[in-house]
C-alpha cells in the first residue's frame, strides 16, 4: 500500500507546479493585454498628434499663402542679410523694386545694394544699419535709393530688425522695403490741394461776410424812406381822407401795406444776415420746454382760433438756445399760419430718433411740427428753404418767403438736417436734426429753459 502511495504524492506535487504555471501564464497573459491595450492607446494619442500636427501645417500653409499674397498685392519686398558672410538675399519684388534683373539664387552682395541707395542717404543709412546690428533694435527707416532699369530715384519705407546667434550676436538682420515714390506723390498733391481748398474756404467766407455787411447796410439804408413813405401816406389817409376818392383812398391803403410789408421783409433780411455773423454758444436746452412756451406765445396773438396742440414728450438738445427759439417760432408760426383756414387747427410736435453712429446709438435727434393746414406740392420742393421762395401768394398766406430759409440756415450751422413732407389740402410735416446730447461729451451744461429775449 506504501508503494501505491508514493506516485500519488508526486503526481500531487505536478500538479501545484501547473498550478503555479497556469497562474503565472496567466498574469503574464493580463500583462500583454495591458501592454497591447497601453500601445493602442498610444497608437491612437500618435495618430492625433500626426493629424494636429498636418491640420497645422496647412492652417501653417494657408497662413503662409494669405502672407505671400498679401505682401505681393502690396508690393513689399524681402531681404535678409547674413552679417557674417556680409550676402544679402532679396525676393524678386526686391529686384523689381531696384530696376535690377532677377538672380535665380536671389543672392547679392552688400555692395550690390551700396550702390543704389542716394549718394545723400548713404551715410546715415550704414550708420542705421550698423546700429541695428549691435543693439538688435527693431528700426524705421526712409531713404532714397536710384534704379537701374531707368535710373530715377524712388523713395523707399524699410523696417529691419536682428536675429542674434548662439553667442548673442546678430548673426542676420531680416528686413521689408516698400516703394512709397506715388504714395508721396498723393500726398502731396492732397496737401497742394488742401491748401487751394483752405484759400477757396477763407475767400468764400470773406465773400459771404462782404455779402451779409451789404445785405444789412442796404436793408438798414431801406428803413429810413420806408418809414418816410408809410409815414406820409398815414397823413394823407388821416388829414386829406375828405378830399380823396375811394379808389384814393384805396390807393393810400395799398401803399401803406406794401411799404410795411417791405419793412417786414427788411426785418427778416436783416436777421437773416445776423445769423451769418452770430456765434454758436451751444448748451444743453430744454426742447419739450421752449416748444410749449412758443407755441403758447404765437396762440395768445391768434384770438378767436380753434388751435390744438398735441406735444409729445421731447428730449433735450444741444445747441445755440437764441437759434433754437428762433427755429421753433418759425416753424410754429407756420403751422398757425397755414392752419388758418381750417376750423380746427392741429399742430403736432414730437421727435424721433435718427441713424445709429458706431457705437449702436443714433448720433442725431430728428425733430418734427405736423399740422393740418394747407400743404404744399411736393414738386416744389427744392424751392421750399430758398430765400424769398413762396408757394402761396401773400393774398392767401401773408409773409415774406425768408422764414424757412432762417430755419435752413440755423440748421446747417448746427450740423444737423432739415426737410419737408406735403400734400395740397393735407397739412404739411417739417423734420429737423440735432446732435444727441448722449453722444456728446458729459461736460456739458444743464438744460436751459430761460426764455429768449
Amino acid at each position: 500500500m506504501s508503494n501505491d502511495l508514493a506516485p500519488l504524492s508526486s503526481h500531487d506535487k505536478s500538479g501545484d507546479d501547473i498550478e503555479i504555471l497556469i497562474k503565472e501564464l496567466t498574469y503574464e497573459n493580463e500583462e500583454k493585454a495591458k501592454r497591447a491595450a497601453e500601445l493602442e492607446i498610444a497608437n491612437k494619442e500618435l495618430t492625433f498628434q500626426n493629424e494636429e500636427k498636418a491640420k497645422r501645417a496647412a492652417e501653417l500653409e494657408i497662413a503662409n499663402k494669405i502672407i505671400s499674397m498679401a505682401i505681393e498685392a502690396a508690393k513689399i519686398g524681402i531681404w535678409n542679410w547674413d552679417v557674417t558672410n556680409n550676402q544679402i538675399s532679396w525676393d524678386k519684388l526686391m529686384f523689381s523694386i531696384h530696376g535690377m534683373p532677377e538672380r535665380s539664387n536671389g543672392l547679392i552682395c552688400y555692395e550690390d545694394w551700396r550702390r543704389h541707395v542716394h549718394p545723400e542717404d548713404l551715410a546715415a543709412q550704414e550708420a542705421s544699419l550698423r546700429q541695428t546690428v549691435e543693439s538688435g533694435v527693431q528700426k524705421q527707416r526712409q531713404f532714397r535709393i536710384i534704379r537701374d532699369s531707368d535710373h530715377e530715384v524712388r523713395n523707399i519705407q524699410a523696417s529691419d530688425a536682428a536675429i542674434a546667434g548662439k553667442d548673442g550676436k546678430t548673426r542676420y538682420v531680416v528686413g521689408i522695403n516698400l516703394d512709397i515714390t506715388e504714395t508721396n506723390l498723393r500726398l502731396e498733391e492732397i496737401r497742394i490741394l488742401n491748401a487751394i481748398l483752405k484759400t477757396r474756404a477763407t475767400e468764400l467766407e470773406e465773400s459771404v461776410k462782404e455779402l451779409d455787411s451789404f445785405s444789412y447796410s442796404v436793408s438798414h439804408d431801406l428803413r429810413a424812406p420806408l418809414r418816410a413813405v408809410d409815414g406820409f401816406s398815414r397823413i394823407l389817409e388821416e388829414d386829406y381822407a375828405t378830399k380823396l376818392d375811394d379808389e384814393g383812398r384805396r390807393v393810400i391803403g395799398v401803399i401803406r401795406s406794401e411799404a410795411q410789408r417791405m419793412g417786414r421783409l427788411i426785418d427778416d433780411l436783416l436777421s437773416f444776415s445776423r445769423l451769418g455773423r452770430q456765434r454758436i454758444e451751444p448748451v444743453m436746452i430744454d426742447m419739450h420746454t421752449m416748444a410749449r412756451r412758443v407755441f403758447d406765445e404765437l396762440v395768445a396773438l391768434e384770438p378767436g382760433r380753434t388751435i390744438h396742440l398735441d406735444l409729445q414728450t421731447i428730449p433735450p438738445a444741444f445747441g445755440t438756445e437764441a437759434m433754437i427759439r428762433q427755429l421753433w417760432t418759425n416753424l410754429i408760426g407756420n403751422a398757425i399760419k397755414f392752419t388758418g383756414k381750417r376750423e380746427v387747427a392741429e399742430i403736432e410736435i414730437g421727435c424721433g430718433t435718427g441713424e445709429p453712429g458706431t457705437a449702436g446709438e443714433p448720433v442725431e435727434k430728428v425733430y418734427f411740427v405736423k399740422d393740418n393746414g394747407a400743404g404744399f406740392d411736393m414738386r416744389y420742393i427744392d424751392k421750399l428753404f430758398g430765400v424769398f421762395q413762396r408757394l402761396h401768394s401773400t393774398e392767401e398766406f401773408p409773409g415774406t418767403g425768408v422764414g424757412l430759409s432762417l430755419v435752413l440756415r440755423i440748421i446747417n450751422r448746427h450740423g444737423g438736417r432739415v426737410w419737408g413732407e406735403g400734400e395740397v389740402g393735407k397739412g404739411a410735416t417739417f423734420h429737423f436734426t440735432l446732435p444727441n446730447p448722449e453722444m456728446l461729451s458729459s461736460a456739458t451744461h444743464q438744460p436751459s429753459t430761460q426764455q429768449t429775449q
